[in-house]
């Protein structure tokens, strides 16, 4: 039977807790939590994202639908296979369908390309994602 000593009990006791509170951490930081619904404004024609537990994320550009997926970073998000309809609509920006990653800072999410350039910001809702 090994004896340990007292230093060595309490380093296995603090070792112990350690692991059972980083079980109980959040997903992701306040900061950066990208489940929600985001928005450009709030009329009903602006372009918004939902961006569910699951990982999936759907939108609407201001004319054409959006569906895909998303993966935490540090930072936001990345999307994952964002699809989009190919409507034709008259003098709507579809910059939302470009969006290949985001960063979030609190309650804004700053919209990316593929090149890191910024595409627009969305702001969260205190709407429910639709799925959730």
């Amino acid at each position: 039977m090994s004896h340990l000593s007292k230093a060595g009990r309490s380093l296995v006791v603090a070792a112990c807790a350690l692991l059972l509170l980083t079980a109980c951490v959040p997903r992701f930081s306040a900061a950066v939590d990208p489940v929600g619904v985001w928005s450009e404004s709030s009329d009903d024609d602006s372009p918004t994202l939902s961006l569910l537990e699951d990982t999936t994320v759907n939108g609407y550009d201001g004319c054409n639908q959006l569906t895909g997926g998303w993966e935490p970073t540090d930072d936001g998000v990345n999307f994952k296979q964002l699809a989009s309809t190919r409507m034709a609509c008259e003098d709507v920006d579809d910059w939302l369908s470009r969006a290949a990653s985001a960063t979030i800072a609190f309650d804004t999410m700053t919209v990316l390309d593929e090149d890191g350039n910024e595409l627009g910001t969305l702001k969260r809702t205190d709407e429910t994602p639709k799925g959730s």
